[in-house]
């Protein structure tokens, strides 16, 4: 359990919530979310266009998936978050180092990764099973998350 201790040190609460920390609560809560997001919508477009694994069906839903979904939610709630994430989780930081091009310098770069990586994936994973979608997703967001951070901390950091 949690116990008091010094900052930081093991069994503190404090340790939990810094947010210098890689692993943290608050860093980790997003991350969630976008999973529980990303399953409902792998079940919405199961109900939408079918469970079929005929060509068709899978560039449908990679169609769908990636130029309304990624484009309109998925890319600006990741970019947002791995840039806050880069400023330390600092709203303040955040704020003042928010590019005012961020368009081309934070989302357009995040997109176009992104799109270079999921299209092939996603069609792929819409191949499997309903039920081994969100796993298969969930093994390659690990990878993905990474790429995201690296983006974050290197756009934060050459502002």
């Amino acid at each position: 359990g949690i116990e008091k201790g010094a900052a930081g040190a093991p069994g503190s609460i404090r340790g939990y919530f810094d947010p210098g920390k890689t692993g943290t609560l608050v860093g980790n809560t997003p991350c969630g979310v976008f999973g529980i997001f990303t399953d409902w919508f792998f079940r919405l477009q199961g109900v939408w266009f079918g469970q079929g694994h005929d060509f068709c069906t899978l560039l449908v839903k990679t169609a769908v998936d990636q130029f309304a979904w990624n484009v309109l939610v998925i890319t600006p709630c990741v970019s947002v978050f791995y840039f806050w994430l880069a400023c330390g989780l600092s709203v303040r930081r955040a704020c003042r180092a928010f590019p005012k091009k961020w368009i081309r310098t934070v989302y357009a770069p995040n997109l176009l990764t992104n799109w270079c990586i999921w299209i092939p994936v996603v069609m792929a994973t819409y191949a499997f099973p309903q039920p081994l979608q969100i796993q298969v997703s969930g093994l390659i967001s690990a990878f993905w998350i990474l790429v995201c951070l690296k983006l974050g901390r290197t756009s934060a950091r050459d502002l």
